[in-house]
């Protein structure tokens, strides 16, 4: 048997992506689910070998949904307060004017 490598890993990878119409995530899954049948690393000829085995493992894989992200909820915001001392000042001041005229 040849040595296992990080290649094998990826290869095996590729094969159950396009043989099994998966993504990346769920074909790492489906690694995952075949290496304790098997009792030793998976290789890509493995999905040959063991087609019964690769092919529950891949509906299992298949089987997982990816989790559903949580709402964040927008923090409570408490209303505009200006103090009273603030607002007297704006009252008293004779500057200011509303008016749309032009002098």
């Amino acid at each position: 048997m040849s040595k296992w490598t990080l290649s094998s890993y990826n290869r095996f990878l590729g094969e159950s992506i396009t043989r099994y119409g998966l993504t990346r995530k769920q074909a790492a899954q489906h690694y995952r689910e075949m290496r304790p049948q098997l009792g030793r690393p998976v290789f890509r000829a493995d999905l040959r070998h063991h087609p019964r085995l690769a092919k529950r493992g891949a509906e299992r894989a298949f089987a997982l949904r990816p989790p559903v992200p949580k709402r964040v909820k927008p923090p409570k915001l408490r209303p505009l307060r200006i103090p009273k001392k603030v607002l007297a000042e704006f009252e008293d001041d004779e500057e200011i004017t509303f008016s749309e005229e032009s002098p």
